[in-house]
């Protein structure tokens, strides 16, 4: 059985989420946001839906972006994490992309899984079909 909310209880709700809205536009004002579309199947719609209100989040892009924000973290531990080549000092995985490849202190290493990480999702779920 749904309780009623009384009318104070109502306008605290409103109130709420004016402030909300209103922190939102302002936080849109302040950066510079640029929408962008995502095509996706109506089972991944319904999979974005369910995670993100099951997580917490008030919009798909919201939890959508802190995912970006999660992986970029990883990204930048792994490339810490890999280093720099012996050879040519730059930072792994790309190094000098193979120029020196074969040479004894050269660290080029090919497929590394910051590169292919999508490939590597493409083929687990082409494996479960």
């Amino acid at each position: 059985m749904k309780k009623e909310l009384t009318e104070a209880e109502k306008a605290r709700v409103r109130e709420q989420a004016r402030l909300r809205k209103q922190k939102q536009r302002a936080k849109k004002a302040e950066l510079t946001v640029q929408a962008f579309e995502v095509s996706a199947s109506a089972t991944e719609q319904q999979q974005l839906n369910d995670q993100a209100l099951i997580r917490g989040f008030d919009s798909i892009s919201e939890y959508l972006m802190t995912l970006m924000r999660i992986d970029g973290d990883r990204i930048k531990h792994d490339q810490a994490a890999i280093g720099t080549c012996t050879s040519c000092n730059l930072p792994l995985p790309n190094g000098c992309n193979a120029v020196f490849k074969g040479q004894f202190d050269c660290s080029y290493i090919h497929g590394l899984p910051l590169v292919s990480m999508a490939a590597s999702v493409r083929d687990n779920i082409e494996g479960e079909n």
